[in-house]
């Protein structure tokens, strides 16, 4: 079934907004989640400096794990 909503798909947008749709938690769940006192999405992403900065974290272990030597 899931095959058949892509293959009907225009465009990979369209696959996407379809996945989206088929996965989504059922209409209303989010508001009741909210309403019952749990915490929603926050709403706040990531900055450029801090993905910058996780980047180079990143680049450093992988360093000190091979060596220095890249793959």
């Amino acid at each position: 079934m899931e095959a058949q909503l892509y293959a009907g798909a225009e465009d990979e947008a369209a696959a996407e907004r379809a996945r989206a749709e088929l996965w989504a938690p059922p209409r209303g769940e989010r508001v009741q989640a909210r309403a019952e006192g749990r915490p929603g999405p926050t709403g706040r992403g990531v900055s450029m400096a801090e993905v910058q900065a996780m980047m180079g974290a990143v680049a450093q272990q992988d360093a000190q794990l091979t060596g220095g030597r890249s793959s």
